[in-house]
């Protein structure tokens, strides 16, 4: 369905959803020509900055497949060089980095209510204050 998507439609917006917010891996066997595709494109995108092309989706797209000159620009535009990615660390990852896998209940619960990255990142930093201030249950968060 994502590679029918990406081959099927003339809507960059539709095939950049496809590809960049399912699983990577199904759209491997066209990775060349999504890749290509990014390339022919790219500048148009930050030319027009279409309402879809923002930092947030941008941050989801794997470093392979940004056109290298535009990679440059994100990593010299952003702190210390490297450009913001979506957060790949779980809550329960946090947790167990952290604590040592203490209170990982907890943060696999409050994982399965973020749904979007600004929700993990606001999640996140309560679990962060709420696991600085003692808190034991998730009745506490």
């Amino acid at each position: 369905m994502v590679i029918a998507t990406f081959e099927g439609s003339n809507d960059a917006q539709r095939k950049m959803t496809a590809i960049f917010t399912n699983h990577i891996s199904m759209s491997q066997r066209i990775k060349g020509d999504v890749i290509e595709y990014m390339a022919e494109n790219w500048a148009e995108w930050e030319r027009t900055k279409p309402p879809w092309f923002t930092p947030g989706f941008i941050s989801k797209i794997p470093d392979e497949y940004i056109p290298r000159r535009a990679l440059r620009a994100l990593n010299f535009a952003s702190i210390c060089g490297i450009r913001e990615k979506q957060n790949r660390m779980n809550l329960s990852e946090l947790a167990r980095a952290s604590l040592g896998g203490t209170w990982e209940k907890v943060v696999a619960d409050a994982a399965a209510d973020a749904i979007s990255a600004e929700d993990r990142e606001r999640s996140q930093r309560k679990l962060s204050v709420a696991l600085k201030a003692g808190h034991k249950t998730r009745e506490e968060l």
